[in-house]
């Protein structure tokens, strides 16, 4: 989903409409097109032990798109027989080349101008993904949107990621709203599932 004028204004028009106090938006696929990265990284670290774990194009879209990394990889074990031996080395390896390219994304102005104009209405920004902490704060910063977002929830966070809502939870109990007053901007089936 990528914010236009157009799309802005009618998120502004329902925010008031619904006086809303807090927007949660999702990361991944909403506020940053990093869903290939993720993918990509993640098969490039499954190659490294063996090319039957990569997960494919339709298995990506069908059942593993935005669930974390763990939760992929428990998956893979149900379905794939991925030993459990090797989950801190593809973890790990996942997050070193997420990391790397990542490192290229530009500001967004587009992005900046409409989390300053949510700020002026005297509403709360908060981003809950089911990305890890440092990859959250790494594209937040690198968008150029730290100074707007009040809270971060990553799936190091909760005891259980989307599809549960957990982060949803958290951000409407830190913030004293509740869900009337509380939009949430997702992308995925995992993320409505768990907004819903």
């Amino acid at each position: 989903m990528m914010f236009t004028n157009k799309n802005n204004n009618l998120l502004i028009f329902v925010v008031r409409k619904i006086k809303a106090k807090l927007i949660i938006f999702d990361l991944d696929g909403v506020l940053v097109e990093s869903k290939e990265t993720h993918y990509t990284a993640l098969n490039k670290a499954l190659k490294k032990i063996d090319s039957k774990y990569v997960i494919t194009k339709s298995e990506q879209e069908i059942s593993y798109e935005a669930l974390s990394t763990m939760q992929k990889l428990m998956k893979l074990t149900k379905e794939k027989k991925l030993p459990l031996k090797y989950y801190d080395k593809i973890w790990k390896d996942k997050q070193d080349l997420t990391f790397k390219y990542l490192s290229d994304i530009k500001k967004d102005q587009n992005l900046i101008k409409f989390f300053k104009r949510i700020k002026k209405n005297n509403i709360n920004i908060a981003v809950a993904s089911n990305s890890i902490r440092e990859t959250c704060e790494l594209l937040i910063r690198l968008l150029g949107l730290n100074e707007y977002v009040d809270l971060i929830t990553s799936n190091e966070d909760v005891n259980s990621p989307k599809p549960h809502p957990e982060m949803y939870w958290k951000s409407m109990i830190y913030f004293n709203v509740e869900p009337d007053q509380t939009i949430i901007v997702e992308d995925s089936e995992i993320g409505k599932k768990a907004a819903k």
